[in-house]
């Protein structure tokens, strides 16, 4: 662990949010401060401009999507019984280059969502949330399609993932709903949410695992000329579930926690998927090294185990290979994620931290590099050094414990990993920010310099903003703020597409 870290004095306004964070929320009482943006998307369509404080950035030119849950309530009116269950929707903010920015958000009215709609009912297998009739329609592979977890733009088409099911085709302008796509009859069962490619490469990697009594994990390859394909298929992967993998210049490298699928548990659980990942500490977490250019030399070792939900980027220097992500000690975080979706609060188990580490191909060991004393998670790096060397990272953390048991992470920071160093945003003791996304500069200096692009929940206004951050002048606080005049539902991923 580095030694140095750059302290940021509390303010009075930090301490009200840290005594507010012990106070909610628990079952029963008032929900947390951050529960209005778990409300439901009441229109399939909102669109207006943003108010603008502050100055947009002259070359930020083009749309930030993003994607997530807004709809939250079964047919009946109750609750999904997991975050991930929610009815995808996506948000388009677009820059026009003179300071103006306009915001569109719709709900995907997906088949699945349209059907129970109509049957009063839920209908199909889901992560967390039981139906009837489970058993036949696992085997019938009969899942719904939620569309809520990331969008990425590819070949002029916008698609919305989640890892479960096929991607869904969305038109770019309007965010309608086109169609789930197979690339071709390529994709065999889900596709991750989080495919990677190198800086300005035409190739875009992704991992999707097709669930069965025989399960397989397949690596996918996919082309702007469309040469779509599948590198490798593993039978009987280590992992159930891989939410997301790592991509060097070279290697595409899996990190799969030992976690199984009991299926008589998602039977009795009438199939809530989730309840049946069942994590066994006895196992390690299995690294698989995959050659992109020679894909059946892949090679596996088994380290001690451990939980990632999300990779921020790794690179390759000789035989060892640096990864950043956050890393937890188990699976315990999905039901405390899972969880959010009431307002209710957790014992600890959002310990997720950011953490460099370095795998030696040769001797097959894993080391620590870097970990952060924070716990947060989605970790990101400017897309100008995809799968290379890279100084620094941001994502969303806790800025204190007693935060992280209340839930949302309430401040963004960027990580010096050359000194270890912490920076973080200037926020307002009651703000929940999403994931940053870190645009390239033009002309910048320095390959890593970035606009870092986030939507900040502000309770206390109990509005919605948009926010542009330099990342030379983090700590600063946010350049240009965008006020949506109401909150809006809290997404996942976000991705930038400029003009």
């Amino acid at each position: 662990m580095w030694a140095s870290e750059k302290t940021i004095p509390i303010s009075r306004r930090r301490l009200l949010g840290m005594g507010a964070g012990l106070l909610c929320p628990l079952p029963g009482n008032a929900k947390a401060l951050w529960f209005n943006t778990f409300n439901s998307l009441t229109e399939d369509l909102i669109q207006h401009p943003l108010h603008i404080k502050g100055r947009l950035p002259s070359d930020l030119k083009g749309h930030l999507y993003r994607a997530g849950p807004v709809h939250f309530e079964q047919p009946d009116g109750k609750r999904y019984q997991h975050w991930f269950d929610g009815d995808g929707g996506l948000l388009d903010i677009h820059l026009n280059g003179h300071g103006l920015a306009t915001a569109t958000m719709r709900l995907l009215r997906t088949p699945g969502f349209v059907n129970e709609q109509q049957a009063g009912a839920v209908m199909y297998p889901s992560y967390g949330t039981p139906t009837t009739h489970a058993l036949r329609k696992i085997l019938r592979q009969d899942f719904k399609n939620v569309a809520n977890t990331n969008v990425v733009s590819w070949n002029d088409q916008l698609y919305a993932l989640v890892e479960s099911t096929l991607p869904t085709a969305i038109e770019p302008n309007t965010l309608e709903r086109i169609d789930e796509t197979t690339f071709g009859g390529v994709i065999k069962g889900g596709f991750s949410a989080h495919p990677h490619r190198h800086t300005g490469g035409k190739t875009l990697y992704n991992v999707g695992m097709e669930l069965g009594l025989k399960s397989k994990l397949h690596i996918y390859a996919m082309n702007q000329s469309g040469q779509n394909r599948r590198l490798l298929s593993i039978p009987k992967p280590h992992c159930a579930m891989l939410h997301d993998f790592a991509l060097t210049e070279k290697h595409i490298v899996l990190l799969q926690p030992p976690i199984h699928l009991d299926f008589k548990k998602v039977i009795a659980a009438k199939g809530a998927v989730s309840e049946g990942l069942v994590w066994n500490g006895q196992r390690g977490t299995q690294i698989t090294v995959i050659p992109i250019n020679d894909p059946d030399q892949m090679r596996s070792w088994e380290v001690d185990p451990f939980y990632q939900w999300h990779i921020g980027n790794a690179w390759e220097l000789g035989p060892e290979i640096f990864i950043d992500l956050v890393k937890y000690r188990d699976f315990s975080s999905n039901k405390a994620l899972g969880n959010l979706i009431h307002g209710y609060r957790n014992t600890g188990e959002l310990n997720g931290r950011l953490t460099r580490l370095r795998f030696n191909q040769i001797s097959g060991t894993l080391a620590t590099e870097f970990e952060a004393k924070h716990s947060g998670e989605f970790p990101q790096v400017s897309s100008g050094v995809w799968a290379q060397r890279n100084r620094y990272v941001y994502l969303a953390e806790h800025s204190s414990e007693a935060i992280s048991i209340a839930g949302l992470p309430d401040t963004l920071s960027q990580y010096d990993l050359k000194t270890g160093q912490r920076h973080s945003t200037q926020l307002s003791a009651t703000s929940y920010p999403t994931e940053p996304v870190a645009v390239p500069k033009t002309n910048a200096k320095h390959s890593e310099d970035c606009w870092i692009l986030s939507v900040i929940y502000d309770a206390h206004s109990q509005t919605s903003k948009f926010t542009v951050f330099d990342s030379e002048a983090f700590s600063a606080g946010p350049v240009a703020t965008g006020d949506f005049g109401r909150p809006i539902p809290m997404t996942f991923h976000g991705h930038w597409q400029a003009d």
